[in-house]
């Protein structure tokens, strides 16, 4: 639940981000800890640290932040036909998120990771966000070569 939870707030960040002037491309990983914390402090709810697995979140913000322009290219070469900039911001940042976590947390099964991302689109993107996720997400899982158990 605390990591559910954790994404949640990630997606939440990460499209706080690209709304900014400079947009996500002008964050850093090294801001991710300070990213996260503004958040919190600004916008986060009281038990948060009850809610959430904060080491996570940060771990995830600095791993998209940081691996932003390989996760882009990666994403829109799975998606045929969709220039990333075509997508909705949200269906954008759950990739982001799906992606990153397929390359660099090797603790978390690949299945839990598309099924929490399908989640997400279900619960913030359109009626055609969690197929449109899942599609993407399941062709990076297998050209990252992750494999289920």
């Amino acid at each position: 639940m605390r990591r559910r939870k954790s994404r949640e707030y990630a997606l939440q960040i990460l499209f706080a981000l690209e709304n900014q002037p400079n947009g996500i491309q002008a964050m850093d990983q090294t801001g991710a800890s300070g990213v996260v914390s503004m958040y919190l402090k600004n916008f986060g709810p009281r038990n948060f640290e009850d809610a959430a697995d904060v080491p996570y979140l940060i771990r995830l913000i600095s791993g998209v932040l940081r691996d932003l322009p390989t996760l882009d290219v990666e994403l829109e070469k799975h998606s045929e036909h969709w220039k990333l900039y075509r997508m909705t911001k949200i269906d954008r940042n759950i990739l982001r998120i799906g992606a990153e976590e397929l390359k660099s947390f090797s603790d978390i099964p690949p299945k839990v990771t598309l099924d929490q991302c399908v989640e997400l689109a279900k619960r913030f993107g359109t009626d055609e966000s969690s197929a449109f996720v899942n599609g993407i997400l399941d062709r990076v899982k297998e050209a990252l070569g992750r494999k289920e158990g």
